[in-house]
Parts: C-alpha cells; sequence; structure tokens
C-alpha cells in the first residue's frame, strides 16, 4: 500500500500525536475523468459528508492504491500554461467545512505528477480519510449543548434605562446633574453596562479570554467619589497586539477604526449592590524584570472621504492636487529621543499617466519619498504605505507630505509608533508593554496622593485597581502580564461626562429561541407595519415562525448598543446555536431596509441621511477597486463556531434577503406585490416561460455562458419553456449615439409590459442604468413595465444594483414598481467576472425549480444559499467552484421565504387526431391546413389523475427545432456561434378542463417549415380557484405536410377596431398614446405566427415605415376557440393633430383583411370616466372603487375623496397606477377616515377625479350607503 502526501488546511486544534488514527473507508474507486483539451488547471474535487460527531475529531485525508497514465504532449502543453509545478506525489488538499451544524470535508487535489522529466495523470485511485480522536478542547459553541453559552436573559429586559455615549476612549464623570437628567436621582444605586464602541470581531468567540467577544451587556466597575463617580469607557479605535518591526527595534501596533459608529455607546440604570472597582489579584509575588518606557502610539487619521461608493476604508478630505502639499502637527508625549521612531504614513493617489512623488518631512528633515503607481484596471486610487525609522521625534511634531502636482491625492493615516518614557501627565495615561511574564512598571508621577494604575477590562474580567507603591515620586507596580492594557488615572481630577442619548424601553432578545425567519427593521420604525404583515401573512401561508427587531435592539444586547452589522449576526448565531434540531434552525433572513456603504455617513454625499432610517452593511476592507470593493450579505450568514475569517470558503448558513427601502410607502409596494404573487392572483401560460438573454461579443462569450445554463435547464426541467435571447443572432443598428438591437428591445419590452414570464436570466454587460451596451433595456424601461406577469430576474452582470450606493437602480427600480417590474431581482452589487458568473448562475438555476426531498421546492433564499454552498463544496470534479470574491457580490433583493409560483403537476398528453401517443407505431402528423385533435389529462406528480380538476388549459404549438447562426456583430475574431431552438409559434389558444381531462382543436397553419421533423407542444393548465397548476411538454408528432381536400373560402378576417374605448367614432379625439383594439374573427383561425414574408398582424400610422408595428404578440385567442381572438396595444406617443391608422391580419390559410381609421391627437386631453361603482353598496367593512375610464393601460392619476351629507370631507385618497386592457381600475377603502375614525352607517357621496399625464381632472360623483350591522 502506497500512500501520498497530504496537506489539511482546517481551522481545527492541533492533533496530540498519542491519539489513535481511525481510518474511514470511503466509497469505492473514484476514476479520473479527464479532458484532454483542459483549459484551466485540471482539478479534482470531492465532498465528504462527515458524521454528526464531527467536532470530536481532527481529519486528514490520504489516497491509496493510486493508478496513473502518461500525459500525452499536447496535454503537457496545456500544462505548461499554468504557473503549478507538480512533484514526484499528489498533494491533497481537505478542508474541513460546516454547513447548518452538518460536517463537510471538501478534498480536491491536481491530478498530475512529474517523475523525471515526464509527467502522469492519476486515472483511479481510493480516497481515505483519517481522523484522530481529539485529546482536548477549548469551551466553545458546541452542537449538542448551547444553551450555557448566553445569558437567559438580557439585563435590559427589567428596569428603567438610559443610553449614553462617548465619542473617545478615556475616564467619565457621572454627576448628580448628569443622572438627574436621565430621571435618576441616588447616584449610589447608579449601575454602568456595556463595553464601548470597537467592532465586533468577524469570528465569534466565547471563551472569556483576553480581548474576545461579549455576549450579554457586562456591569462596568465605578470609582465613587464624594461627589460623583468616574468609569473607564472603550472608544471606537481598536489597536492590534505589539509586534515587533525588525529593521526599527520597534514594537508597532496597527489600528482599526470601527467603520458603523462614530460613538461609543453604553448604558445606566438603578439598582442594588453597584459593581465597585476591586483590587486585581497578582499572582506573582516579584519580578526582576522593570518596564520605564512602553511602546506608544500617536494617530492622525480623519474618515471623511471615500474614492468610491464601497468599502471601508476612509480618507481625509483635502486633496493635494489643491496644493500639492500639507503639514500635520502630531504630539508624541515624553518620547524617549534617543531610540527609534517609526512613522507610517498611508497615502493614495489617482493618476492615470505618471507615477504619483509622495515626499516625507520630519520636523523640517526629509525622512525620503515613495512612488505610488498610475491606476491600473479597475483602480479608482492606488494606496502606498511606507514606514520610515527616525530619531528626529520631538515631544511635538510637524509632519510635511509633499506629493506631485495636480495629482489627485488623500491622505489615509499618519502614525507614529515610539517609546514613551512612563511619566504621568495629564489626567489619564494608557500604556501596554510587549512582554506577557511578570514585570514591574516603573513609572515617574508628581507628588499626588491620588495616582491609581487601572487594568482595563476585557470579557469577563471588569476593569480593577492594580496594587502599587510609590516611594520620592516613582511608582511601582507588579503585573502578571504587562501586555494586557493599563491607564494610570489621578481620580481626584474632573472629567467630562457622556452625551445623553434617551430612555430605552426594555427588551430581552436573549429569551428568544426558535424562529424560522428574522426581519430587522432601521430603528424608525417606520417599517414596522409592512414587516408585520409580511411577517402574518408567512405565518398563515407557510406556517413560518418570524420575529420581526429593530436594528438598535440588537445593538442594545449584541454590540453595547454601538451601531455594528456584527450586532445582527451575533444574534442569529444565538438562535442557531441553541436549536437543537433542524427544525429549530433559523432558516432566513430579510433585512427589511435599505442602507448605505458610508455606515456612518460621514461623507459629504451621507451627512444629510438619518442613521435610523437604515439597516448597515457589510463592506469589504479596500475602497480603492471597482472589482476587490464589493459589499455583501453573506456575512450575516457564516453562523457555525469559527465562521467568519474565511468567508471565501465558509459555507453560509441562512437564506438572506434585502428590501432596499427607507419608507412605509416603498415598503408597502412591495409588500403587495409579494402577497399578491404568492397568493397566485395572476395565472397563465407565462409561468411556463423562461428567457436567457445573453449579450453579444466577447468572442461569443456570454452566449456560451448562456446556453451552459440552458442544458441544465433543459435537461432537469423539461417542461419549462426556454426561450433564449441572444443578441448577436439579431441585427445590430448602428448610428450616431451608437450600436442597437431593436428587435431584442422589441422583445423585451414585449415581455415587461405584455408577455410576462416566469424567470428572465440575463448573461453579459451591463450597469445599475442599463442592460447590455446596447442598452436592450433601461432603468426607465423596469420603472415604466405594467405587465401584472412578474417574473424573477436573474442578472448574470456587473453591478445591476448596488444597492449600497446613493443611485437609482435597475434592481431597486424593478421591485418598487408597484405592479410589475420583478417579483425579486438577484444580481450583482459590484463589478463581477463571466465565468464564476456562469457557475453561480448554473448552479442557481438548478435549485431554484427544483424539488427537495419532501416534494416542496426550494426557496429563493435556499436556493441562493445551497448555491454559494455548492460553489465551496463542489460534489464532483465537474461541478464548477469559486473561492474568489465573486460570489459574495451577487444576493437576493427580495423576500428568501418566498418560492417561486410555478406549475407542480403533470399535463399529459394522450392522443393527437386519436392515435394514443402510448404505443403508437407511428408518430401523428399535424399537416398544413388541417385541424388537430388533442387530447390528454391532468396528473398530480404520482402519475394519478386528478378528477377533481376543473380549469383551463393553454396550449403552445411550435414547429421543429431551428438552427440558428448568429452574426458576429461585434466583428471578434471567432467561428460563427450556432445555437438550436424551436423558434416558430404556430398556434396558442386556450380551453377547458372538466374533470382532469381535456379534448380541443388546434389548426395547423400553411405557413409550416415542412421538414416532417418532431415539432414541440407547451401546455399549462390551472383549476379555476387558481390553487392547482400544472405544466407539460410533449414532442410525439411531426409536422410536415399538406393536408387532403382543403377548402379556402378565400376571406379574410372580419375585423372591428377602435381607440380608447368601444364607443370611439372614426375621426375622433384621443390623447398623444392612444390604446388600440381589434376583434377579429374567421373560421380558419387566425394566423399570428409570423412564419410567412408579410403575413403579420401589423398596425401602420400614416402609411410610415417607422410607425409599423408587427402584432403577432400581442394577438389572444378567446377562450375555447381558435376562430376568434384580439389584439391590445398601447400606441407610442403621436404628434399633435391628424392621424390615419391602417390594421390588417391574415387567417391560417393566408387570407388577408385590413381596416383604416381616422382620428386627431390632441396634447393634454382630459381622460373620460365611463363608470364609477363600487364592489359593495351598501357597504359594511370594506368595499372598492372601481373606476372605469378610456385610458387602459397607461399611467394614470386617481382621486377619491369622500363627504358626507353636510359636504364634509371624512377620506381622501390618490394614487397611480395602470388599469387592467378593460380600463377598470380598483381602490380599497376599508371605511375608516383619514384621522383613523371609523364612518357610522348613513349616506355619502364619493367623488372620483382621473388625470392622464398632466391633463386637467375628469371627476364623477355617485352616491354610497354605509350599513353597520
Amino acid at each position: 500500500m502506497r500512500k501520498l502526501l497530504i496537506i489539511l488546511s482546517s481551522l481545527i486544534l492541533a492533533c496530540v500525536s498519542s491519539v489513535p488514527v481511525i481510518a474511514e473507508e470511503t466509497s469505492s474507486f473514484s476514476h479520473i475523468e479527464w479532458n484532454s483539451e483542459f483549459t484551466s488547471l485540471p482539478m479534482f474535487s470531492k465532498t465528504i459528508n462527515l458524521s454528526d460527531d464531527f467536532r470530536n475529531y481532527d481529519y486528514s485525508v490520504h489516497l491509496e492504491y493510486p493508478e496513473y497514465v502518461q500525459m500525452s504532449a499536447s496535454e503537457v502543453d496545456s500544462l505548461k500554461k499554468y504557473t503549478y509545478q507538480p512533484g514526484e506525489q499528489i498533494v491533497v488538499n481537505a478542508l474541513l467545512g460546516v454547513s447548518r451544524k452538518r460536517g463537510i470535508l471538501d478534498v480536491n487535489f491536481v491530478p498530475i505528477i512529474k517523475k523525471g522529466n515526464k509527467y502522469f495523470r492519476l486515472a483511479s485511485c481510493k480516497i481515505v480519510v483519517d481522523k484522530k480522536q481529539k485529546a482536548a478542547r477549548a469551551k466553545s459553541l458546541k452542537a449538542e449543548d448551547e444553551t450555557g453559552t448566553y445569558a437567559s436573559h438580557s439585563v435590559l429586559s427589567k428596569g428603567k434605562w438610559a443610553k449614553i455615549r462617548v465619542k473617545d476612549e478615556g475616564i467619565y464623570a457621572l454627576t448628580p446633574s448628569f443622572i438627574s437628567s436621565l430621571g435618576f436621582s441616588d447616584l449610589s444605586r447608579i449601575k454602568v453596562y456595556g463595553y464601548g464602541g470597537r467592532v465586533e470581531n468577524d469570528v465569534i468567540k466565547y471563551t472569556q479570554e483576553n480581548d474576545t467577544d461579549y455576549d450579554d451587556l457586562e456591569e462596568v466597575p465605578l470609582y465613587r467619589r464624594a461627589n460623583d463617580a468616574i468609569f473607564y469607557a472603550e472608544g471606537t479605535r481598536r489597536w492590534s497586539t505589539l509586534t515587533l518591526n525588525t529593521s526599527s527595534g520597534v514594537y508597532i501596533s496597527k489600528h482599526q477604526n470601527n467603520p458603523y459608529s462614530s460613538y461609543a455607546y453604553y448604558f445606566i440604570t438603578e439598582g442594588d449592590a453597584p459593581l465597585a472597582m476591586e483590587e486585581e489579584e497578582i499572582t506573582a509575588k516579584s519580578s526582576n524584570f522593570n518596564i520605564k518606557k512602553v511602546p506608544c502610539q500617536a494617530l492622525i487619521d480623519n474618515d471623511e472621504y471615500s474614492w468610491m461608493s464601497s468599502g471601508k476604508t476612509f480618507f481625509e478630505n483635502y486633496n493635494f492636487a489643491n496644493g500639492n502639499s500639507r503639514s500635520y502637527t502630531i504630539a508624541t508625549t515624553d518620547i524617549d529621543t534617543t531610540l527609534n521612531g517609526v512613522i507610517t504614513v498611508a497615502f493614495a493617489a489617482a493618476s492615470k499617466d505618471n507615477n504619483t512623488s509622495v515626499q516625507l518631512s520630519l520636523n523640517g528633515n526629509s525622512l525620503g519619498l515613495f512612488s505610488l503607481t498610475t491606476l491600473a484596471e479597475h483602480d479608482v486610487a492606488v494606496l502606498g504605505t511606507k514606514t520610515f525609522a527616525s530619531k528626529l521625534f520631538k515631544n511635538s511634531n510637524v509632519i510635511s507630505i509633499r506629493s506631485s502636482a495636480s495629482h489627485d491625492a488623500r491622505l489615509d493615516y499618519i502614525k507614529i509608533d515610539y517609546y514613551r518614557n512612563l511619566n504621568f501627565s495629564g489626567k489619564a495615561m494608557p500604556f501596554r508593554h510587549y512582554r506577557t511574564n511578570a514585570s514591574n512598571f516603573i513609572m515617574n508621577v508628581p507628588d499626588n496622593d491620588n495616582i491609581q494604575i487601572w487594568r482595563l477590562g476585557n470579557p469577563g474580567h471588569p476593569t480593577a485597581q492594580v496594587p502599587f507603591t510609590t516611594t520620592d515620586n516613582v511608582l511601582t507596580c507588579l503585573v502578571d502580564n504587562p501586555s494586557l492594557r493599563y491607564m494610570a488615572v489621578d481620580v481626584a481630577a474632573s472629567f467630562d461626562t457622556p452625551e445623553k442619548v434617551g430612555i430605552i424601553e426594555n427588551q430581552d432578545l436573549h429569551a428568544d429561541s426558535a424562529y424560522d425567519m428574522v426581519m430587522i427593521i432601521p430603528e424608525s420604525g417606520k417599517l414596522l407595519q409592512q414587516a408585520q404583515r409580511l411577517a402574518d401573512y408567512h405565518a398563515s401561508k407557510d406556517g413560518l415562525r418570524t420575529k420581526i427587531v429593530r436594528a438598535d435592539a440588537l445593538y442594545n444586547e449584541f454590540s453595547s448598543g454601538t451601531p455594528d452589522a456584527g450586532a445582527y449576526r451575533r444574534y442569529m448565531k444565538m438562535l442557531y446555536d441553541r436549536a437543537q434540531s433542524e427544525a429549530d434552525m433559523p432558516r432566513y433572513l430579510l433585512l427589511f431596509g435599505g442602507c448605505v456603504w458610508d455606515n456612518r455617513m460621514v461623507t459629504a454625499e451621507c451627512k444629510y441621511l438619518d442613521p435610523k432610517d437604515y439597516l448597515l452593511s457589510y463592506e469589504s476592507e479596500t475602497s480603492l477597486n471597482e472589482v476587490s470593493s464589493y459589499v455583501t450579505d453573506d456575512y450575516f450568514g457564516f453562523l457555525d463556531d469559527g465562521e467568519g475569517g474565511r468567508i471565501l470558503s465558509e459555507k453560509i448558513d441562512l437564506g438572506i434577503g434585502r428590501f432596499s427601502v427607507t419608507t412605509d410607502e416603498e415598503a408597502k409596494i412591495i409588500v403587495d406585490k409579494l402577497i399578491s404573487y404568492m397568493d397566485n392572483k395572476v395565472c397563465g401560460s407565462w409561468k411556463n416561460d423562461v428567457y436567457l438573454i445573453a449579450d453579444d461579443g466577447d468572442s461569443g462569450g456570454h452566449m456560451k455562458d448562456a446556453e451552459s445554463v440552458c442544458k441544465v435547464v433543459e435537461g432537469n426541467f423539461p417542461k419549462l419553456a426556454l426561450k433564449r435571447v441572444y443578441l448577436d443572432s439579431y441585427a445590430r443598428e448602428s448610428s450616431s449615439t451608437g450600436n442597437s438591437y431593436p428587435a431584442v428591445r422589441n422583445i423585451l419590452k414585449n415581455i415587461l409590459n405584455n408577455k410576462g414570464a416566469l424567470v428572465m436570466n440575463y448573461s453579459g454587460h451591463g450597469s445599475p442604468y442599463q442592460v447590455s451596451h446596447e442598452r436592450v433595456l433601461t432603468l426607465a424601461d423596469f420603472k415604466e413595465a405594467t405587465s401584472a406577469k412578474i417574473p424573477l430576474w436573474v442578472a448574470a452582470s456587473c453591478e445591476l444594483t448596488p444597492y449600497d450606493m446613493m443611485e437609482e437602480t435597475i434592481g431597486e427600480s424593478a421591485l418598487l414598481n408597484k405592479s410589475s417590474g420583478a417579483v425579486a431581482f438577484i444580481s450583482s452589487a459590484r463589478a463581477v467576472y463571466a465565468a464564476q458568473n456562469t457557475s453561480l448562475n448554473t448552479y442557481f438555476m438548478k435549485y431554484v425549480f427544483a424539488t427537495k426531498e419532501d416534494g416542496t421546492r426550494y426557496t429563493l433564499g435556499d436556493a441562493l444559499r445551497e448555491t454559494k454552498v455548492s460553489l465551496v463544496s463542489p460534489v464532483t470534479p465537474q461541478d464548477p467552484r469559486d473561492y474568489s470574491y465573486n460570489k459574495l457580490k451577487y444576493f437576493l433583493l427580495g423576500d428568501p421565504a418566498m418560492t417561486l409560483m410555478m406549475p407542480t403537476h403533470n399535463v399529459v398528453i394522450d392522443a393527437i387526431n386519436d392515435i394514443p401517443l402510448t404505443g403508437a407505431e407511428e408518430l401523428p402528423r399535424l399537416t398544413a391546413g388541417s385541424c388537430a385533435k388533442i387530447k390528454g389529462h391532468i396528473e398530480d406528480t404520482s402519475g394519478n389523475l386528478l378528477p377533481g380538476f376543473n380549469g383551463s388549459l393553454t396550449l403552445t404549438l411550435l414547429d421543429s427545432r431551428d438552427t440558428i447562426a448568429c452574426l458576429n456583430n461585434a466583428g471578434d475574431d471567432m467561428d460563427t456561434y450556432y445555437f438550436s431552438e424551436h423558434t416558430k409559434t404556430l398556434y396558442e389558444g386556450s380551453d377547458s378542463v372538466l374533470a382532469g381531462t381535456f379534448t380541443t382543436e388546434i389548426p395547423i397553419p400553411f405557413d409550416i417549415k415542412y421538414t416532417d421533423l418532431n415539432g414541440r407542444l407547451n401546455l399549462y393548465a390551472v383549476n379555476n380557484e387558481n390553487t392547482v397548476e400544472a405544466n407539460g411538454v410533449c414532442y410525439d408528432f411531426i409536422v410536415g405536410g399538406t393536408a387532403d381536400n382543403i377548402v379556402n373560402d378565400n376571406s379574410g378576417p372580419s375585423l372591428y377596431v377602435y381607440l380608447n374605448t368601444p364607443e370611439f367614432q372614426d375621426g375622433g379625439s384621443v390623447n398623444e398614446t392612444p390604446y388600440f383594439h381589434a376583434n377579429l374573427n374567421d373560421s380558419d383561425g387566425i394566423n399570428a405566427t409570423g412564419n410567412g414574408i408579410g403575413h403579420d398582424i401589423e398596425l401602420i400610422i400614416d402609411g410610415k415605415e417607422n410607425m409599423s408595428y408587427n402584432l403577432n404578440n400581442y394577438y389572444v385567442n378567446d377562450f375555447g376557440s381558435f376562430m376568434s381572438g384580439s389584439v391590445s396595444y398601447l400606441i407610442p406617443t403621436l404628434e399633435e393633430g391628424a392621424h390615419t391608422l391602417l390594421f390588417r391580419a391574415w387567417d391560417m390559410k393566408n387570407n388577408s383583411s385590413s381596416a383604416t381609421m381616422k382620428f386627431n391627437v390632441i396634447k393634454g386631453l382630459s381622460p373620460s370616466i365611463l363608470r364609477a361603482t363600487l364592489s359593495k353598496n351598501p357597504a359594511q367593512t370594506t368595499t372598492d372603487f372601481i373606476i372605469e375610464y378610456d385610458r387602459p393601460e397607461t399611467e394614470t392619476e386617481f382621486t377619491v375623496s369622500v363627504y358626507d351629507c353636510f359636504g364634509r370631507l371624512w377620506w381622501k385618497h390618490t394614487e397611480s397606477g395602470t388599469s387592467d386592457v378593460s380600463g377598470h381600475y380598483r381602490i380599497n377603502w376599508n371605511l375608516t377616515s383619514n384621522n383613523g375614525v371609523i364612518l357610522p352607517s348613513g349616506l355619502y357621496l364619493y367623488e372620483v377625479s382621473v388625470s392622464c399625464n398632466g391633463s386637467k381632472e375628469s371627476t364623477k360623483v355617485e352616491k354610497l350607503i354605509i350599513h353597520k350591522q
């Protein structure tokens, strides 16, 4: 047996060598599939599920029985393109991960070795997992026993509490007048709780070790004086452990500003036995090591400006382009000038043409210079950090910076690390040392008996007094660990009081246990009502246990009241850790509110915002590159122990969504639309339609990416009607304003405004305001979309929705469209890469349509979570993987608990033209000019007939598959790209389903391809209650040939056309965007296929080619008949004056008819109210105002006013919207006045006013009776 070299990459405790190794045999041999024309470095990947007790073991992996095959010369040439250098043994990487408390071992390796000058590839092997029992474990969260980690109740659950804040670290005083201003009276009973404003650690550790994490609020000890009490308060800056800078001999420390808050917060209450400051117990008896000087830091770091609206790194406002030099004064108190000090300057510049030179001087002495390179691709600025050692420091220093003239440049920070003599000065002086062994601090102090030494607090170890001795003004203080933080305090000095924030209500999030979904809303509470509506809906529809929590309540218990994104995650982790089963783990997090990249709102762009109206965003550290800087919501979902530090490879545990809203009105739009969608208010065959849209250019890369997604959908979900819209397969037009695809734009706008779709999936270039460089869709198109058949949008594209930036975006506009646009939007918030986009897109489309083992579908949140887990845990070597930042940038703008409302049952064709499809020797044939008879039934997922199904069926017949050659409009160096699809629609119509069965007829037009190949029949059915939907697909027939004995009446369809209303008269007046409608009838059926040259349904205005409209896609057959139907179309804006229209249509046997009409366009013409009625009159609890007017599908403003018989106005409401095709618009009213008063029984008048596009109002007054039971 031969074992290969192993590398284990995981964050697990070190194994003890004496613990025996247990071999866990995996399944049979793994055969390594090999593609000799590899386009990336070959990598074998395998996911191994571990046992429930995986936390008790350390894991490693080895390979047994490897078999090798020598690589060919071409394979070796391909390998040499990469930097990988194989050795004589395979290096196996094994990464231990956890997903929703399940242990997973991700194994991968490059299956290549090199012996001498020959390369060999691995053909097969056996993968064996070894595990070692852990000798010991540190205290941490355990799946089997989490209850002891968290407080059962928050201290905030009882008593009276006030919130205070401080700007900087230091000593603060609580005076009688201060506590009185907060409503407290007894200083002797005052208690302080909290731990200040240092940013929470990304990796959560509750081990009660130094500098780890707090759970609930801890009490802060007070030092009580005669007339007040003082305490130490943390600020918002964290300093790292001291490390040696070897070149200078100086121990230095890095700083971290809290990116979420400029203040640190604490809490005050009254109670018995306040915590007094105790004396530190020193275990060491003595030490021979004396410390008379300590490493110290001085800092200038003004966070005021960011080069881009992204990331956590901020800069000074001053732009060196305005003068190219600036001086700064910085103190280094009591510096030891005999030793080196180290000055670090972080500086950024943005120059495209030349490097930026940065020269630094200290107290008039040049320290040297450094250079910043020009901007690379995607850079917005280049950051340089330079360190200089010097002995030229003074107690007060002038540091001058000069940069290249006219170059945009800004300071990040100046930091000085130096040795400070321990001479007490001022009121309080912090200090620490790098030693960790017992030592004596030796400090010179004034002749003052009021100096004390405090060891500053950390989790579980409150601030305490350290004993010391003083002799001849020299203080000696023995400590066990000098690397802890200490402060010398003059306890007789006067100190500032904190700032008041206010009284807070009692709360107890620590008492929470099992919830399925958590909604976090901003502090203002403006969004509570709509959040509650959605929570109540999910409770009744899905049985979800939902918790709505305000952001400030999370800060109070999980980050000491200081705004911190980590508080969201810590609360979710508490719920997750407490869960004793999968059923009780939280599943979803809905961030119910908008956010901005500048969480502190310190920049000029954000200073005017109210932080109470926003949630926090988790941003990347970098802020200078459009690709490497990002925002992600995934951070909130890493809940297993140890997660948060390696988010590129960690497995997310929550389905997360976000509503980017700040007002109740915006929230109501989204909640209304979601509830309507989940209630299945709008059904139809559009729920079969999935559009894959691909950009042009990039050597066909976007089409190839989309095609890989198509293959997954077609292979796994064949009943869905997949429709490719590849830009490069259409003619591209060029003009002075750029390139465009008019045909593509018309197709996509027709989907947005008419046809609708289940899913719209786009691969290609994009921005917040347009889809593709050719602007096939714009932000305005999403805002103005009118179709109520609302899709899920998936955009594998750059930053269509940077939700944390202060600009309108496509995704947000689509979601905020009141009745259309999108029901949810999945896209990236930053620039991304196409290859990784495709991996994510492919996985997501596989999950979002899939059915789980329990028969339910994945919700949007689950589908995206599983997608991202799969990207870091590929099950097979062929599965895509992504350990980059790319996946973090994708997010769900929508409800994570929502499921796509798609058909769940099956439509089955039993016979065509009375030929049974099961067991038929020859497939039935659909011939031109014939009428096909279709028989079938509806069945459940187990294949059982549904005899109680009564409803409607929609059939869409398509001709045989076409092969489409793309045009290479971009002129790339590439071979012609081909794809195939059923593109030609022969018929679409509806009929009845009774007792689960149906029989219908389909006319076959003359305009078929005559290929004698298989066509496709898409099927969709819904019952009368809109509660059961089914779909299906059939290929078991041939399209070709011509029917015998065809009778042709040589007459075209009969036509009845009008504008706006059926009462329209020829020559009448209309508005600038009139609504065209036509009723068509023909015994042979209406030809809307668009397959024959010139055989289109078309509308022509004034005989102009540029005002000719193909209306094939707008034709709808009447229910149960192929002989009649209608066309409705909103005509684009027309000029004022006289016009003529021509409408032409064809029957299935290619006979045509036409109709003409004259009309006059009047700008600002007021709409006409045809009728104003009520759904209930008399009304008891609610009623709907039903307004019928002559502007169907046109954005219109409606106002309803209700008066009593004395003319007093009780209720007035105004809203904008569009009617259905019949021109009806409904407004619901709960019989309550604008002031919340329920109107009594009686007779009332209601006035309806309607205006459109700035026109004058039209009004109508009717009577309403309210009759209370």
